[in-house]
């Protein structure tokens, strides 16, 4: 270390060149165009490519999956003290509510969740450029299925538990 001089010592040995923040890397878009290519020829395969590749997390380290299931009884816990249940600021969220397939898909953070049709309309209000809390989507809530959406969002961490808001 002493016969270092002061430059080369606050030098990284590994210096990476870091691309400009608006410039897409030829890693990114060669993955693109690969899904891309690899799903022309069917429509489900691209809408479930396409889907998963827009709603790709844009900073992954900002959403925290949690190790344990959760329940939608421990959610209602949370609510009855008072706890909103928000979506997570840095995920993102897409409805295709008319596929190629039979079900409506969800897209969150790179993910497709397949759902019932009976779930668009509060899947809509839960893509919402404004997103009311979702405990009050009461169209998740009202079915099973809906609850189980939900609950796997919360794990994910797309959704959140936090202080509601007076």
């Amino acid at each position: 270390m002493a016969a270092s001089t002061e430059s080369d010592r606050f030098t990284d040995v590994d210096d990476l060149e870091v691309p400009d923040n608006g410039e897409i890397t030829p890693a990114q878009w060669l993955t693109a165009w690969q899904s891309l290519h690899a799903s022309l020829d069917d429509p489900q395969a691209f809408l479930l490519a396409f889907g998963c590749l827009v709603t790709a997390p844009k900073y992954p380290e900002l959403i925290e999956t949690l190790t344990e299931p959760v329940a939608a009884e421990e959610l209602m816990r949370y609510r009855a003290q008072g706890i909103a249940l928000i979506r997570n600021p840095a995920s993102r969220l897409i409805l295709a509510a008319d596929t190629p397939a039979t079900e409506p898909v969800l897209f969150v953070d790179g993910e497709a969740y397949p759902c019932t049709a009976e779930l668009v309309p509060g899947i809509r209000k839960l893509c919402a450029v404004s997103p009311e809390d979702t405990f009050e989507i009461a169209e998740l809530w009202a079915q099973e299925a809906g609850q189980a959406l939900l609950c796997k969002l919360v794990q994910e961490g797309a959704l959140w538990l936090a202080e509601a808001e007076d």
